[in-house]
């Protein structure tokens, strides 16, 4: 568990349970994480259980255990009542986290929780939890990319090609499109020409069997 922000609001609450009471050998690394209070975590059966890792934030008081270098402190966020969990200034996460730990993050959610599907690019991961408080910029949604085509509006996944309005399984395009290549199940497609001809013969049949009667 590298960079995450965990919210507990009961005070019985833990924040990593290690459910191993039947001897099922657990273990888990904390780096980094932002625990709002709580107890940090919970092993069931110590002998097949372990707890490592460093640089975690937990409210003044807490017991860390077995976790080392915890920065300690009281109201990290800037308002929890909004569900806005990003640093308020002067917060001890702030600039505290370990940067030896492997797997640093370098992308974050967009604001808050109340906004889904967006995140933004994180320069760097220096403050415990998971926002950096010198993030910035506006979010990048699911079609979204900061530069390149990759998930972007305009390449893979976006609107105007791959699954876009325009070409592959767009509205105008080919493939299960509307109007052209109309072959390939599209709803412009040539069967009411096959369907017209087939009227005809049928018509023409009725037709002759008729005269047939009055001959």
């Amino acid at each position: 568990m590298i960079n995450n922000t965990i919210v507990v609001t009961q005070p019985q609450g833990i924040a990593v349970h290690l459910s191993n009471l039947d001897g099922t050998q657990m273990s888990v690394e904390m780096d980094n994480n932002l625990i709002s209070g709580g107890q940090p975590y919970l092993i069931e059966d110590a002998n097949h259980g372990t707890v490592t890792g460093t640089n975690n934030w937990m409210p003044t008081g807490t017991n860390p255990g077995l976790l080392t270098g915890t920065a300690f402190g009281t109201n990290p966020f800037k308002n929890p009542a909004a569900r806005d969990f990003t640093l308020a200034m002067g917060s001890t996460a702030i600039a505290a986290g370990s940067q030896s730990v492997s797997g640093l993050p370098d992308k974050e959610y967009f604001q808050n929780e109340t906004v889904t599907r967006m995140y933004r690019l994180r320069s760097t991961a220096k403050d415990i939890g998971a926002f950096e408080s010198t993030t910035s910029g506006s979010g990048i949604g699911p079609y979204g990319s900061p530069s390149n085509g990759d998930g972007g509006t305009g390449g893979d996944g976006g609107a105007p090609s791959d699954g876009g309005n325009s070409s592959d399984g767009g509205n105008s395009g080919s493939d299960g499109g509307t109007s052209t290549n109309a072959h390939n199940s599209g709803c412009g497609c040539t069967t009411s020409s096959a369907l017209s001809s087939a009227f005809i013969s049928l018509l023409a049949l009725a037709i002759l069997a008729f005269r047939r009667r009055r001959l």
